[in-house]
């Protein structure tokens, strides 16, 4: 794997794994967050959280250099995250229970740098395969 594409996965990582340990939501850690927040399906407050797997999952596309589909899903991931903005509430805990959201910490945004790292990494390895198939090296 090219030193800049793997660069670019550690630094979305690296940036993720911040998100997690910062505050994000109201007084609550990403690590809270990313643990309760599947509940938030269940409860309907909020599909933000399938932000995660998603990212994950780009993560391993960018490696294997499945260009156009990385570029899809973090897309997807990048939109999902931003939809947390328009989401009046969360659940708070794994006891469903449900809170209005009333600021968004720096783990937040470091959750969305994340993704927007990751987002530029696939546009860049989407970009440079067309270049190089247009150039006809392989």
């Amino acid at each position: 794997m090219p030193r800049a594409k793997l660069f670019c996965i550690f630094s979305s990582m690296v940036l993720y794994l911040c998100s997690l340990a910062l505050p994000a939501a109201n007084k609550f850690l990403g690590f809270e967050c990313l643990v309760a927040g599947w509940f938030g399906l269940a409860a309907g407050v909020g599909f933000g959280w399938l932000a995660n797997p998603l990212l994950y999952a780009s993560w391993v596309l960018i490696a294997i250099g499945k260009n156009v589909a990385s570029l899809l899903v973090c897309l997807v991931s990048v939109v999902l995250i931003l939809s947390t903005l328009a989401a009046p509430s969360m659940v708070a805990s794994t006891s469903g229970e449900v809170t209005q959201i009333t600021r968004f910490g720096p783990g937040f945004w470091f959750w969305v740098a994340s993704a927007l790292v990751a987002l530029l990494c696939a546009a860049h390895a989407q970009l440079r395969s067309q270049s190089r198939s247009m150039s006809g090296v392989a």
